[in-house]
């Protein structure tokens, strides 16, 4: 297939290696690429790397608090690049971290069979939602420094794209995890409960806000957090853990909206840029995750509409 050659050919020219950032969930999000291919072709040179980095990280646990202080960083200079991150960042704790990492840990314990990947998985991911997940709004703060920060309202400010980030990572999570798995249910617990909440949040037009409290009145879309809801709850249609007509519907809305924001060309605009907390999209705003979410959305509703 052509889209699967373009895949390979990308990841020979990166050498089947994951970021240089050993403990940094960015720099492991690539790996779900390489464990995909490996399972599709075989070769154990796409994996290698991989499990070298994972293993660096288990034999060396980091326990820095969560907190998420701007003025303390943890300095990295790396061949090609420097990095000043956040101290915190050796541990998942920004929301959108759970969408880069979880989901390959469990992947790679699931092929390799090994439950020390699984193990640490669980560990980290509980440690994260505990500090992270309001049981309340039954939504993720991004990270520590919105504990207090409040919208014009005075409510607390949940991340449209942040908890999509969160949603569609727990659905590539479960995908993984066996069904032997004693903490399995907490899991769909989770994704139940978030789901049914986001459903509510759903504007009229199909859209979710960047900032997910404020519906009072119509906010602009945002592609790229509609994208990556529309794709966990068609999932969770699929998988059987969304059994309610109210999540189809969702997902059509959705999706129709996505749809929308498509211009005859092939861009899809309102995708907020990079960022950490609500924002502005124009229909002419765009970015690579945005694009990646709507074809995420894409893979589940074409599986939805089948059925």
């Amino acid at each position: 297939l052509p889209y699967e050659q373009a895949v390979i050919n990308n990841t020979l020219t990166n050498q089947w290696l994951l970021g240089p950032r050993a403990h940094h969930a960015d720099d492991h999000a690539m790996g779900a690429v390489y464990l995909d291919l490996y399972e599709r072709i075989g070769g154990e040179e796409k994996i290698v790397h991989l499990k070298q980095q994972f293993d660096k990280v288990l034999a060396n646990q980091p326990d820095t608090s969560l907190y998420f202080d701007d003025d303390d960083k943890f300095h990295q200079n790396l061949a090609h690049r420097n990095f000043d991150d956040p101290a915190c960042t050796i541990r998942w704790c920004w929301a959108d971290a759970i969408f880069m990492a979880p989901p390959v840990w469990a992947e790679l314990a699931r092929i390799t069979g090994s439950q020390k990947y699984l193990d640490f998985m669980d560990k980290e991911f509980w440690v994260t939602t505990d500090y992270l997940y309001n049981t309340d709004e039954k939504l993720y703060l991004r990270d520590s420094r919105y504990f207090k920060r409040k919208d014009s309202k005075g409510r607390l400010i949940y991340w449209g794209r942040g908890n999509g980030w969160v949603l569609a990572g727990i659905a590539r999570t479960l995908k993984a995890l066996p069904d032997h798995f004693a903490e399995k249910e907490r899991y769909e617990s989770l994704f139940q409960e978030m789901s049914a909440r986001l459903v509510d949040l759903q504007q009229k037009d199909g859209s979710w806000p960047s900032s997910l409290l404020e519906i009072e009145e119509q906010s602009p879309p945002e592609s790229s957090g509609t994208g990556l809801l529309v794709y966990a709850l068609a999932w969770g249609v699929n998988s059987g853990l969304l059994q309610d007509e109210k999540y189809i519907d969702a997902v059509h809305k959705g999706w129709a909206s996505l749809i929308d924001s498509v211009q005859p060309n092939g861009k899809l605009g309102w995708v907020q840029q990079v960022a950490f907390a609500p924002g502005s999209a124009t229909a002419d705003d765009t970015q690579l995750y945005g694009t990646g979410a709507l074809l995420l959305a894409a893979s589940q509703v074409i599986q939805l509409d089948e059925k």
